[in-house]
């Protein structure tokens, strides 16, 4: 995945996206010539592969084709993604709740097909000793769009960049939202195919 190193792009966060689903699901990728040559002439190129996918304790991804349809607002699926119903210019899909392990740190991502009229944006919320933090946003998202996130402020819960975090102690679960919007009904609806969030649990052992 080849890109100029020199040049601030507009939808560099879009970039960041792919490599962090990239790193989830343990996927090859070079970003220079030099790892791309290492890469084609690895003699495991030749063999079968064992992936080491994030443990399901530590990465949760929730696929588009397993929402629960009764928390869908203007939006169904297509084809195993999630748009937004013929004539609807807003909708959005509230998780069900995820109790997890304890943990200190969340990082929320998505994949998507959108543009600068139909967007993306997920919220996600925490709950830290039975409170329920607000939802906090990454932005409105839209491919050529000036996509950005900002630090945002809770009693129990942050955000700095794209990163979660609780202040004090653990969280133990969580529910996220994602809306579709378009500016008409006219242009193509935003398509979400998955929404991934990666915990980072205290003192926990891989097994």
């Amino acid at each position: 995945f080849f890109s100029d190193p020199l040049t601030a792009q507009p939808h560099d966060p879009d970039v960041k996206a792919l490599l962090r689903i990239a790193q989830v699901y343990d996927i090859p990728i070079a970003n220079n010539v030099a790892t791309a040559d290492f890469l084609i002439h690895s003699t495991l190129m030749d063999e079968e592969y064992l992936h080491q996918v994030e443990n399901f304790k530590q990465t949760v991804v929730d696929r588009a084709k397993n929402f629960n349809k009764d928390n869908m607002v203007n939006v169904s699926l297509e084809e195993d993604r999630m748009v937004l119903n013929e004539g609807e210019i807003y909708g959005y899909y509230d998780s069900d709740i995820y109790e997890t392990l304890d943990f200190d740190e969340l990082v929320g991502s998505w994949a998507a097909l959108s543009s600068t009229e139909a967007t993306c944006e997920l919220l996600v919320k925490v709950q830290v000793n039975g409170e329920w933090s607000k939802y906090f946003t990454y932005g409105i998202w839209g491919l050529g769009r000036n996509n950005l996130y900002y630090n945002q402020d809770d009693t129990n819960v942050k955000m700095s960049v794209d990163e979660i975090l609780v202040k004090n102690g653990t969280a133990n679960a969580f529910q996220y939202r994602i809306i579709l919007r378009r500016n008409n009904a006219e242009v193509e609806s935003p398509k979400v195919s998955l929404v991934s969030m990666a915990l980072n649990i205290p003192n926990y052992k891989y097994e």
